[in-house]
């Protein structure tokens, strides 16, 4: 039976110029094809949805409400599919006579369950839970310094210099700081076995002797600052003989004695107070228009027979000619959709 397009379709003011038609395979599930875009907007093109051959049982199509029904009209249109098993729609696009372009964008959503994207964006938006950093949290300090018979050294954080009841003393040592707040620092300094007066410095520089047979019989090490107070020291220094000085929780104060034994091991580190840490949640970003328009695959010709089309995709048309109209782009998830080689019908008066 033969069908009136211009009664079929009361917004196209004249029979259509052309007709392309496309079947797309649904699997079960409730799906949202929206109509995004039109390269004319102007005179779009208007999109029709139709169950396809034996679906008229397994799929419903509910359109909107302000939506010629089964017609997308214009862009911002959209329609629900509810299939209750494998399914085909027939999308048909519908080109008046003095339109200027014929493609148009399409999407088609599976809405009953989450992509790997909307899994990202709900974990992006949950809200974090405060935790509570540990007292005895460790700053990054660690210590280089030169080990008679040994040489340089570098160590890691929390990792002692030298070692204890060893006979390779320790000639000169640094303290470092790497991303040290702001408003405190380490403070120290040393002196030889003769009691040579002691130069205070601060992290990063280098006290005693390299390679030079110098030998450390004293040292200070001290937290320094307006915050100073916020932090607690944590050193202890290991002379030969055995004898063992511990810091306080601000400073440790190792003074050269009358029979000054060398300094042999020497451990720094400081412990950050009480603090709390909150994670913000950012704003996931959606970078649509950049990722997904591009990457377009050209793939043969378009057959007759119906095509699998991947939920959460962009379908898009455009014909711009027989030789163009008959190819296609291929499926690609993610991506849009830019569909060539649609059928056309030798007139609109034998569409049925």
């Amino acid at each position: 039976m033969a069908i009136d397009l211009k009664e079929a379709l009361p917004s196209v003011a004249e029979g259509p110029a052309r007709v392309f038609s496309r079947m797309i395979k649904l699997s079960r599930g409730l799906f949202a094809l929206r109509y995004l875009a039109a390269d004319d907007d102007r005179q779009p093109p208007a999109i029709g949805v139709q169950t396809g051959p034996r679906s008229r049982e397994a799929l419903t199509i509910v359109g909107g409400p302000d939506s010629e029904e089964g017609f997308l009209c214009k862009p911002g249109d959209a329609a629900v599919l509810v299939s209750q098993g494998d399914a085909i729609i027939v999308v048909t696009t519908y080109v008046g006579r003095h339109a200027l372009s014929d493609g148009v964008k399409l999407k088609l959503d599976q809405i009953d369950r989450l992509s790997a994207r909307d899994s990202e964006l709900v974990r992006a938006a949950r809200p974090q839970r405060a935790k509570a950093v540990p007292r005895d949290r460790r700053a990054p300090v660690f210590l280089s310094g030169h080990v008679e018979g040994i040489g340089a050294l570098s160590l890691k954080a929390g990792e002692r210099l030298g070692e204890a009841g060893s006979s390779h003393v320790i000639e000169g040592f640094a303290i470092h700081w790497p991303r040290r707040p702001v408003g405190v620092d380490i403070a120290y300094g040393c002196a030889d076995v003769g009691g040579s007066q002691a130069v205070e410095t601060l992290t990063g520089d280098f006290v005693g002797t390299r390679g030079k047979g110098g030998a450390i019989g004293g040292l200070f090490v001290r937290l320094v600052g307006e915050r100073a107070g916020q932090f607690a020291l944590d050193a202890e220094a290991v002379f030969a003989g055995g004898r063992r000085v511990v810091s306080s929780s601000q400073a440790l104060e190792a003074l050269v004695e009358e029979e000054a034994a060398p300094l042999v091991a020497l451990s720094v580190a400081v412990l950050g107070t009480l603090q709390r840490e909150t994670s913000s949640a950012l704003g996931a970003r959606l970078d649509v228009s950049s990722s997904q328009d591009t990457g377009l695959i050209q793939a043969a010709s378009l057959d007759q027979e119906a095509t699998a089309l991947t939920a959460n995709s962009i379908m898009g048309t455009s014909q711009t000619g027989d030789q163009r109209g008959r190819r296609n782009v291929g499926i690609r998830p993610g991506r849009i959709r830019l569909f060539r080689g649609m059928q056309r019908l030798p007139a609109p008066e034998a569409a049925e």
